[in-house]
Parts: C-alpha cells; structure tokens; sequence
C-alpha cells in the first residue's frame, strides 16, 4: 500500500494525521450539555468541541469545518465475549424498524428516499457504527432521526432475528417434509467472509495473538458459532451496551450544532445514568510469547500446491493509547516494509522465497496492545524456519545501518502531501479514525493532533539512535512474539459442510419439524407485511435542484496533444491524469496490458536502482500509477476507445519533478529485471486471487457481460476472472519472453501520437511550461496495427465456474442501450424499481444471501442483476429471469417512481474529489450539456416509460448469466445443465 493510503486510511493497521493550534471562541450552549474541551486544526481549517450530556454522560463530539457533505454517527462499545457474532447480528437487527419508524427495514428503505451520499453501520472487533452523510439539511435531521430512534429504541423482533441472523426452514415451505436447511443473512455473510484463505487466516491470526482476550474473537461471527446464538442473549447484550451513557455522538461540516443538541437531549433525557462501559478488552489478558500457533486454510486454486503455507512473525509492542509511540512505530513499518527501497522488501519478497506479504503485516495499532507482523504467503513448510531466520536478520542489520535520512523525508512528504490533498469523504474518514480511538480510551481531540507529534518527531530524528532503540527493544531485548502458520487443507470446505450437516441434523432432531414450519412461515409473514412506508421521512423531488453541476474545463492543444485544464481551488496540489490510445492490438497483446500497467508503476528504471526511483516517487509526488484504459461509445456499447491511462499529483512547487518521474517509467523501465518481473507477477496473481471472495458479484457480472459485447470482453481480459487467471498462467511461462513481450508493448505505445492530458490545477500559467516540455519529450508516430482482436457474442450463454468458496454469486447480464440513448435514464430507473421493490425482498430476505439487486450500466450498455454471498444462487437466477413477469403485473405506484428518482438524483449531485472534477468530459467525452440533458431526462420519466424500456430489456434473449459457486459435487449436479468451466480452464474461454 502507498504510504499515503496508509497515513491517511481510518482503516485496519492504519493512523490518521491530524494538528492544532489555539482554542475557539465559536462555542454553541446548550442547557443540558456541557463543553469539555475544544481545539483548532489550522491545517485543516477545522475545530473540535467535546460535549457531554448532563444527565447520562453521553459523548458529543462536533468537527466544524466548512464542508456541506455533513455527517453524524454514532457508535457504542461492544466487546464480544465469544464467536457467535452478537455485536455483528445486532448491528443488522437495529435497522430493522423502531418505536417511531415501525418499518422492517427502514435503513434500506431511507436508501431510496434520501439524498444521502452515504450511509451504513460497522461492526468492528471493539464497537459498532452507525454514519451517515449527506448535502441536504432535511435530510440530514430525517437520518440523524431515523439513527437515534434506531439505537435506542429498535424493535428487535424475534422474527427479524431469525431473518438477520439465522434459522431452520424448509425448502418448500409447503411441504412440512422436505429438506430443511441453514438460511440467515449474517449466516451467509460470515460463509463468504471467511471462504479465501486470507480472511481465515487474519481471523485466527486474530484469535491467536489474543486469545483469553474479548480481542481473541471473531465479532463478525464463525458461522458454526452463529448458530448457537439464542435471541434472548442478543436482547441481553443490546440492554446491556446499546444506553446513552455508552454512546458516542460525532457530527461534521457545516451542521446546526444547537438543532442537534436539541434532538439528542429530548431523545436521551429520559434514560438514567448508568456505570459506563470503559472495560479494554484485554482486562486479564497476559501475553504468552514465542509460541507457534498452527492453523488449517482453504486451498488456493490459482497457487503452486507445494508452495502455499502462510507464515507470519508477530511481535506485541507498544500500549496504543501512547500516540506518539504509535505513530514512531507506523513510520518504523513504512521504513521497514514499503517498497523496494526497504530492508524486508528486499530480503523477503526480491528472493521469490513467496508470492507476497502474509495477509497480517507490518504495524497494527487497532488493539489495546499493538502488534508488528512480519511475514510471506506462497512459501514451502520447508522454508518456515529459513523465513523466520531471514526477518530476524533484517532486523539486526536494520538496527545497526538505520534508514537513510532521505527515506525519512520521503515519507514525511507524504504525511504533508495527505494534510493537503482534498477528498470529499473527508467528514466519513475522520470520524471513523477518531472513533476507533476514542473507543480505546483516547482523548479524542489528542488524536487529532498531528502537529505536536511531527514537532516531536523532528526533534527526536536528531538522534541518530532513535529507530536503532525501538528495534532492540520491540524485536529483541525480551521479545514476546508469536509465530502464526497456515497449511492448505484441500478438504477445508467439505469439514465446514460437514460440520454444519452435522449442526443442521442435531438441531432437526431436537426441534418438531410442525415447529420448524411455522416458524419459517412466521418470518415469511414478516417480510410480506404491507407496512406504512409514509411513518418514514421522504425527500420531495422539487427540493431538488433543476440545474446539475458543472465543471469548467479548457481545452488546448500542445502539437499533437489534446490537454484538458480545469483551474480551481486544490490546496496547491496539481492533479495530472494522462491517457495515451492505441486500438487493434491482438488478444494476446491485450492481455498483457494489465501486465504491462502493473510493470511501469513497480518494476524500477535503468537510470537508478528501484530503492532510488521509488524514493523519489515518495519524495516528490502522492504516487504514479499506470492502468488499461477502455471507454465505450456514447452512441454504440459495441465499439469502445482503449488505452494507457497516467495518473498522478504532486505539490505545485515539485510539478516539473513529477512529470520527470513519469517521463522516466515511460521511456526507462527496466525490462531487463527478470527476478522482479516474476516477483510482481506473483505478487499481483496472490492479491488478484484473493479479491474474489469479497467481490464476486462484480467478477459475476463482468464475466456475463463479457459474453454481450466486445468492449466487455476486452473489459474481462483486463479485469475480470480471465485476467486473474492470465496471471496465474504467467507463473509458469518463461519470464524472458514475458519481458520482450511488455518491452514491445511499451516501446510502441508511448510512441504514440494523440495522447490526451487532463491537468486540476489552482494556477494553470506556472504548469503550462512543465505540459509543453513533457509533450515535446515523447513521439509523434501512430502504433503499428496488429492482428484485431475479435468477439463473438455469446448470447443465451449460462456458465457455472466452480471455486473454492462457502457462499456462491450469481449475475445475469442482457444487452441493453448506450449512454446517449433515449430510453438510457429509464433503465436505470427501472433497475432501482426492480431492487427496492422485488430483488431486495426475494434474493435478501428470503433466499438468504447477503445482497443482490439491478444495476443498468449506460456506459457500457448493459443491464445487469447480481447476488452476493448467496446460498441459492440457481434460484436466484429464477428470481432475475421472472422480473419480466413481475413488471408485466405494473407493480409500481408513483411513490416507488418518486424513490427511484430520488435514489439515482443523490448519485448524481454525490461530491466529488476535486481531481475528478470534469473528469467525465477528459475520460469519456461527456460534457456537461450531455449530462444535464440526462438529467432533465430523468425529471420528466413516468411509470409508462419504465413499462415501456422493461418490455424491451427484460426477458431478452440478448443476455448470459454465470455463477461462481462451491466447488463440490452438490453444486456441479445441481447446474450439470449449465456450461461448467474450471477456473483452469478459463484462459481457452
């Protein structure tokens, strides 16, 4: 990961930067609260107040800052004591309806009437989150409303449980004895979750290191667990941790700090004050050092069957409510892990010992006690103790050599780039990086403080033995570690379904089958209530504004080269994206264009050492990137326009130095490294493998529609499953044909005239020398034509793809019309009707799985409905193909209209980043008249319209669906009518 990602990401093993400078004046008062501290952050133009409330002692953190995209949350601690995953199944049961807003689901359904940008609820190992964000007042007191009745007063009814959480059903609820089996949404969830061998082995790694602990835990939730979850003891752990004296309250932006005081007293002021839960999760928790710990894994298809054991070294280090240790010991993980340029880079990963990193590595700081992991995945068991030998060796020698002070610098750039770089999730990423500390017990305003901690870091650099120290005593004077080793077990999954069978008959045997039914009826009862939807809040569509943004963008051309200017206030950053087309390149030759991408932004240069260039890359730039670059037609989803898109920022005053960087990956990457071409190779085919588990609806989606058009089949060799599988194959071809392979390739490309520039700049005359001397440095010549690469459409197609998972996918996709078509704005109404109204019901509530829904695609032309984390992925399938009926009965009433429109509205005014700012005109050619006009469009679409482009699309024999499904016997007969590919096989689709 960057190391910007890795300052600035509220996320695991992460820190936020933040600084300070006087007290405000700017207080707001209120009779029942009562301030108890306040601070400025001068670097981010923001302050923070502490309120408490009088009588229950509840906390009210407000961050005032001028941003319209405000945001409220609440969060409250919620410790685990076991694996059954309460913290997680109560978070889902909270949003499903209230004393106010007696609704089933009235989060899913706020979804739809809202103009929020964001809204969700996280269940983390140590306190659960409930945030939102939105532009709209009324909206925002709709949400904070919605929220607060939520936590405090849920309804929480058994049948909701059963429906979240789990329960027994038969499979033909009109037949008492047919076969009974596992559903629940949570159920399912944690099947997924924990099907790749990653997320196992972070889970038990978790276990490990904290076992005794309530950080020894899976608060998401071992499926075999959930099932011994009653819903009495869920009721009790809700009483017992959801009280406004374990709340903590944040808001953020431009927000009536009064108006939200007012409503949190009268909804809190009637509860007592009670013993605040300030327990760590750790209390009694004694650290047992230097013990190895073995654990089993899910075998990965994609890895060499000798070479798949994970092992990693993990150390306890320092008390996390030390934040300027902690910080210290961030930078220390960046020094020594980031990169080429760092010591376990190049003793770890340069050696092809294994693929990658183990899945836990470097500094964690998100438990009481910190850890730092050292580790590889891809490894042979034989080389375990080699491993552990090597890190110990790079320690010692980090500790005697140091870090040179320019890496340091590097680094400290990157911190200062993060304090300036402007995102419009600014409000969602601080307060969830607030909260995760502020839940162990940390001041909050001190963990805003980042300018105290650099002081204190600067003065402390002068000490020539200030990282030397650290090391010596974390990894060597009396060092507590553990060693965490995964082996693959090729029947991981059949014990896990063995496991369950064995649950599933107990249970039968234990429960009258009469009892089970209508219990299972009673749920369906639940989910088929006609409830009054009015209870809940409703934006109007005239509190919408006529008139969409626009983004002024100049245009210009520097010889052959079209360069897109937008001029706007960025913090002094310049924001450089760049594309450079090529058209008719053979199939091969496309498939090694994510290959090639990965390759510029990793592999090095022949002018300097990879530790040199990615230390300047760090020292003068936020990070360069490369990758494919393919946009459909606007009129015609058939033909696309293909390329190799740049992107990076830079300070204004390093602008010169960046493109020289870029100049320098385009002209000079060194092809000729043989041992790190194959060391990025497999790195990126482990990472790629992984990403399945937690993405397999859009690798679902991205393979049907592959089958449609041209354009997304070359999408599929880019992106898609062929693409991890290219990855996959490359391992074992020879790696000096792979390297005159990307050496042609780019030598051509960047030979190339009309290559494109899009420059977000604050001061468009001091970079205008920098564009013109960059231009003049590359050619003016068209890339040669080779053999064309060609698609036939495949449609009707139905392809099943066995994979090593608990939980399948499932998506059907059908070709539908492009972008500027009339009918587009009415699809993607018609997919919005289609999820809030049936596949939400049908695929979620009642076939189980995690989520599933429509989505219509204007650019790409493709109407598509998807399923994750699906325990029934072949009735699913079902439910999509029978939306044609469904729609054909004219279900929908205005108010659905009205939601629809609402939904897609807030997708469209969402903020954005201010780099992407007019991004649409440079990428696609979408100006903002085209925009407007589609906006416009959907102002004005009816009922008959959606009817009208639903006759058209649905049921349409131009269309192709696939699953990605379990890997057992079961699934192959249950789809033995289907086209089974292996995913082997995939690079002969």
């Amino acid at each position: 990961m960057p190391l910007l990602k890795q300052f600035i990401s509220p996320c695991r093993r992460t820190f936020r930067k933040f600084a300070t400078a006087s007290s405000p004046d700017n207080i707001c008062k209120h009779p029942n609260f009562v301030l108890k501290a306040s601070q400025r952050y001068n670097e981010y133009k923001m302050t923070a107040y502490l309120y408490e409330h009088i009588k229950t002692k509840a906390s009210y953190m407000h961050l005032e800052k001028s941003d319209t995209n405000k945001l409220f949350a609440v969060g409250f601690k919620t410790l685990p004591a076991d694996n059954k995953g309460i913290p997680h199944i109560l978070e889902h049961l909270t949003l499903c309806g209230s004393e106010k807003y007696p609704v089933r689901d009235p989060f899913f359904r706020m979804l739809r009437r809202s103009l929020s940008n964001y809204m969700n609820a996280w269940t983390f190992p140590y306190f659960t989150m409930y945030p939102f964000t939105t532009e709209n007042e009324s909206d925002y007191n709709n949400l904070m409303r919605i929220y607060v009745d939520a936590v405090f007063r849920p309804l929480l009814k058994r049948e909701d449980f059963m429906q979240e959480g789990w329960r027994l059903e038969q499979r033909d609820l009109g037949d008492v004895d047919s076969e009974v089996e596992f559903k629940g949404v949570v159920f399912n969830e944690m099947k997924g979750a924990l099907s790749d061998s990653n997320s196992v082995f972070e889970n038990e790694w978790q276990k490990a290191m904290f076992e005794g602990s309530k950080f020894g835990v899976n608060s998401g939730g071992d499926p075999s667990e959930i099932l011994r979850l009653g819903y009495e003891e869920l009721v009790r752990f809700r009483n017992e941790n959801y009280h406004p004296t374990n709340a903590y309250f944040v808001s953020y932006g431009d927000v009536n700090v009064l108006n939200v005081m007012e409503y949190l007293d009268s909804q809190i002021k009637e509860f007592e004050e009670k013993e605040k839960i300030d327990e760590s999760g750790i209390d009694g928790f004694e650290i047992k050092g230097n013990e190895t710990v073995y654990i089993d894994c899910p075998v990965d298809p994609i890895g060499e069957e000798e070479k798949q054991v994970k092992m990693v070294l993990s150390f306890y280090t320092n008390p996390v409510k030390d934040l300027y240790e902690s910080f210290v010991m961030r930078l220390l993980s960046c020094l020594l892990l980031n990169g080429p340029a760092s010591p376990m880079y190049k003793s770890l990963i340069e050696t092809n010992l294994g693929n990658e990193y183990s899945p836990i590595n470097g500094y964690d700081c998100n438990t009481p006690i910190s850890t730092f992991s050292f580790g590889l995945q891809g490894i042979s068991e034989g080389d375990v103790e080699k491993v552990k030998e090597i890190i110990f060796e790079t320690l010692e020698k980090s500790m005697y050599e140091g870090f040179p002070m320019e890496r340091i610098e590097a680094a400290l750039h990157q911190i200062e780039l993060s304090l300036k770089h402007k995102t419009s999730k600014f409000g969602i990423g601080i307060a969830q990086s607030l909260m995760m500390k502020w839940m162990h017990g940390i001041n909050p305003l001190e963990s805003l403080n980042l300018e105290q901690i650099l002081n204190k870091l600067r003065e402390e650099l002068k000490d020539p033995n200030m990282f030397k120290s650290r090391i010596f005593k974390y990894f060597f004077k009396d060092p507590k570690f553990k060693i965490i080793i995964s082996k693959p077990n090729k029947n991981y999954q059949k014990d896990l379904d063995e496991k369950e069978s064995k649950i599933l008959n107990e249970l039968i045997k234990k429960n009258d089958k009469n009892k089970i039914l209508k219990e299972a009826l009673k749920v369906k009862q639940r989910q088929e209530e006609n409830e009054d939807e009015n209870i809940l809040p409703c934006l109007e569509i005239n509190e919408i504004s006529k008139k969409g943004k626009d983004y002024s963008v100049l245009t210009k051309s520097i010889n052959s080269t079209k360069l897109f200017l937008r001029e706007t206030e960025t913090n002094g950053i310049n924001y450089f994206n760049a594309i450079i087309p090529f058209q008719n390149l053979s199939k091969s030759d496309l498939s090694f264009i994510p290959i090639l991408s990965f390759m510029l932004s990793d592999l090095g240069v022949t002018t300097k050492s990879k530790a040199q260039f990615q230390q300047d890359i760090e020292q003068h730039t936020g990070g360069i990137s490369f990758s494919p670059f393919l946009s459909p037609n606007l009129n015609d989803s058939n033909k696309a326009n293909l390329g190799l898109s740049i992107s990076s920022y830079a300070l204004a005053n390093n602008t010169n130095k960046m493109f020289n960087l870029i100049s320098e990956a385009l002209k000079s990457t060194n092809f000729n490294d043989i041992d790190h071409i194959k060391t990025l190779i497999n790195s990126n085919a482990s990472n790629a493998m992984s990403s399945i588990s937690s993405q397999g609806h859009s690798y679902a989606m991205q393979f049907a529609a592959s089958k449609l058009t041209k354009p997304q089949a070359i999408d599929e060799l880019w992106t898609g499953l062929y693409y991890v599988r290219f990855l996959d194959m490359l391992k074992s071809k020879s790696i000096k044909e792979i390297s005159e392979t990307l050496h042609f390739l780019s030598s051509s490309l960047i030979a190339l005239k009309d290559m494109r520039m899009f420059l977000v700049t604050q001061d468009k005359e001091s970079v205008e020398f920098s564009i013109n001397n960059f231009v003049s440095g590359f050619g003016s010549t068209s890339f040669k034509d080779s053999e064309s690469f060609e698609h036939t459409a495949q449609s009707g197609s139905h392809s099943f793809i066995p994979l090593p998972f608990g939980c399948s996918f499932a998506s059907l996709a059908i070709k539908a019309v492009p972008y500027l078509h009339k009918d587009a704005m009415a699809l993607s109404v018609l997919a919005k009707l289609l999820t809030n109204k049936f596949l939400h019901k049908e695929i979620r509530e009642k076939n189980g799985a995690y989520g599933g829904g429509a989505s219509y695609s204007s650019l790409n032309g493709i109407f598509s409905f998807y399923s994750y984390r699906d325990p029934n992925p072949l009735k699913s399938i079902e439910i999509f193909k029978s939306t044609e009926e469904f729609v054909k009965s004219k279900p929908f009433d205005p108010k659905d209209l009205h939601e629809a429109k609402l939904g897609l509205f807030s997708a469209m005014d969402s903020p954005v980043d201010v780099q992407s700012e007019g991004v649409l005109l440079f990428e696609h050619g979408i100006t903002d008249e085209m925009r407007q006009e589609r906006r416009n469009r959907l102002f004005e679409i009816t009922l008959e319209d959606v009817y009208r482009v639903a006759g058209n699309v649905l049921g349409s024999s131009d269309s192709s669906a696939v699953v990605l499904g379990k890997d057992d016997q079961d699934s192959k007969r249950e789809f033995r009518d289907w086209e089974v590919t292996e995913f082997r096989d995939l690079i002969d689709q």
